[in-house]
């Protein structure tokens, strides 16, 4: 992911989430970001799995 640049606003804002379906992906932080992130997936950030968190799901 090196390079990636968020579309919305121009900088690397994006995280690692796992959704519910077990899938990875990386997305925004920046509100843009997640409002797309919420129409296209269903989840943002803030809604997904941190599989960086010590005590996830």
């Amino acid at each position: 992911m090196a390079g990636a640049y968020c579309r919305f606003c121009g900088r690397r804002c994006f995280v690692d989430r796992v959704l519910p379906d077990g899938s990875w992906w990386h997305l925004a932080t920046c509100p843009e970001g997640m409002a797309h992130d919420r129409k296209v997936l269903g989840y943002d950030h803030t809604t997904a799995i941190n599989p960086h968190a010590v005590n996830h799901p």
